[in-house]
């Protein structure tokens, strides 16, 4: 998305191998970044009483891009272990984010008013056997209202935003240069 109206970058170094980053970024869980946890739970004002039963996974468990990739966001782009690029359309204003449910084609062609893109990429480059892991998110409103609202959504939650985006980095991160990690 070469035009938008947000754009925000983070990365961090590891010492491990891309294909270990690649690896432990798509094990990465909720359950290890509780500061992501608590801003998730913030967005929720009503959380849905848990149903699970005995021996079935949370979404704390579940792998956080599985969890993603399943759900509002769609795979826009993949090259293991050096990229991944994924795509959401959304209303984050609202209270219940209104999310369009869209695939690859529907994402780029998506222009729809009323709506922002999300594109939100992870790229890790492997250098004398250490890796720079960095994620950027990319915003971009589809007319001028939106764009409004988006930016003052983007004033409440703007730190917030950043302090997933870094949460993330530092559970790979950890995750990676763990010995006992698979």
């Amino acid at each position: 998305m070469p035009d938008y109206d947000v754009r925000e970058v983070h990365g961090v170094w590891v010492s491990a191998s891309s294909q270990r980053v690649w690896s432990e970024l798509h094990q990465v869980t909720l359950r290890e970044m509780p500061v992501f946890r608590a801003l998730m739970f913030l967005r929720r004002p009503h959380p849905r009483p848990s149903h699970r039963t005995r021996g079935s996974m949370s979404m704390t468990d579940r792998p956080l891009l599985a969890e993603m990739a399943s759900g509002p966001f769609v795979p826009l782009a993949q090259r293991p272990p050096s990229e991944l690029v994924l795509g959401l359309v959304a209303k984050p204003w609202q209270v219940t984010a209104g999310v369009k449910q869209v695939d690859r084609a529907g994402f780029a062609a998506f222009g729809e008013p009323g709506w922002v893109k999300v594109v939100l990429g992870f790229e890790l480059e492997e250098r004398d056997g250490r890796t720079r892991l960095s994620t950027e998110t990319r915003i971009t409103a589809m007319d001028a209202a939106a764009r409004r609202r988006f930016r003052l959504y983007w004033v409440a939650i703007g730190l917030g935003s950043a302090g997933t985006r870094r949460a993330l980095l530092r559970a790979v991160k950890r995750r990676a240069e763990s010995q006992d990690s698979t």
